[in-house]
């Protein structure tokens, strides 16, 4: 027996371990542990794209593994100001600062990178000027981080004694 296949040629499944599923039948791909080229995996994206028993198949796996099905889920623990800044009108508001801004920290002057869009006044105790795009500034991380220590604000960037 070589590798848990009998010598003999025997089709006798009796030398699988039991409870273990025999890979060597017809009932598995034949493409099983193996490698498709690049046009046909690409044709294969492109048939599964817009097959309306795939998308149908898709949401409902969504729909099995979100909310309170999801493995990880804690009961619904996210924070209010978290959920507040990963909506739609969150994102709105800052793709507005940065805009007016011109993707430029008003500080330092850098561009492009490490971009935040900071509040002139605070997210949590001015409620009606959150997504009001007059309270927006764009600073980069290092502006942002030195405007909350100016301010005496703890922050989560704040070394720890």
């Amino acid at each position: 027996m070589v590798s848990g296949i009998p010598s003999d040629g025997s089709k006798n499944p009796s030398w699988f371990k039991k409870g273990h599923k025999n890979l060597c039948t017809r009932e598995k791909s034949f493409w099983l542990g193996k490698n498709r080229d690049k046009a046909t995996r690409q044709n294969m994206s492109k048939s599964h794209k817009n097959n309306p028993k795939v998308i149908k198949h898709l949401k409902e796996l969504g729909k099995q593994k979100s909310g309170e099905n999801h493995w990880n889920w804690k009961g619904g623990i996210t924070g209010e100001m978290r959920q507040l800044r990963n909506t739609e009108e969150y994102q709105v508001w800052r793709s507005k600062v940065y805009a007016r801004d011109r993707w430029t920290c008003q500080k330092c002057g850098r561009k492009l990178r490490d971009l935040v869009a900071h509040h002139k006044k605070s997210f949590k105790e001015h409620p009606k000027l959150r997504f009001n795009v007059s309270n927006g500034l764009t600073l980069c991380r290092s502006c942002h981080k030195k405007m909350h220590e100016e301010i005496g604000k703890q922050t989560r960037w704040k070394k720890k004694r």
